[in-house]
């Protein structure tokens, strides 16, 4: 007797199981080359905004990857499975906007590791990057400003003459050119 209930026991934790996983939403391989004013672009975040047209799954997933000393790059989309992050390499199908970035990077001094000992006199940061958080109001705003090293024309996806950009079944290796003077197209 006892063994049946524990087959069914276990039978039903299998049924029950079978349908929980998250299906992840089918991506593309999507890679691509970044040239600035003729050159390639190094240290920049491409992003491939949704059109609101695609399909229901990818409309809300943007895909972004970071380009290289040569200015390639793939992108990635993050996809929510649960309570993890799954990484899924590649894009939905569909149409999207492009986003160019490129920020400078601020450099902090570094502090030596963690402080000696747990006080408020040891916070272990130094006082330039504490004076910047301390910029922060509590709404969450900040007078602090970033500096985009390239033209800033492609950086929102609003703004960006990239548009209508479509990923498709099989290859996708886009040419993104772009100039100083807010000009440019993908092939």
């Amino acid at each position: 007797m006892h063994k049946k209930l524990l087959v069914l026991a276990v039978g039903a934790m299998m049924i029950a199981t079978v349908g929980c996983g998250v299906d992840h939403p089918p991506v593309e391989i999507v890679t691509g080359t970044v040239t600035y004013n003729g050159a390639p672009l190094a240290e920049a975040t491409v992003t491939f905004h949704p059109s609101e047209a695609n399909s229901a799954g990818a409309a809300s997933r943007a895909s972004s990857g970071e380009t290289d000393a040569q200015g390639v790059f793939q992108l990635t989309t993050n996809y929510v499975d649960g309570t993890s992050v799954v990484k899924l390499d590649g894009a939905p199908i569909g149409k999207y906007s492009v986003t160019v970035s490129k920020l400078k990077k601020k450099v902090y001094e570094d502090v030596g590791g963690a402080p000696p000992d747990d006080s408020e006199g040891n916070t272990g940061v130094n006082d330039e990057y504490f004076a910047e958080m301390g910029n922060l109001s509590e709404d969450g705003s900040s007078n602090f400003k970033e500096e985009s090293l390239i033209s800033i024309k492609f950086r929102l996806a609003y703004e960006t003459p990239l548009v209508d950009i479509e990923v498709v079944a099989g290859e996708n290796d886009f040419k993104v050119d772009i100039n100083e003077d807010g000009t440019g197209k993908v092939n």
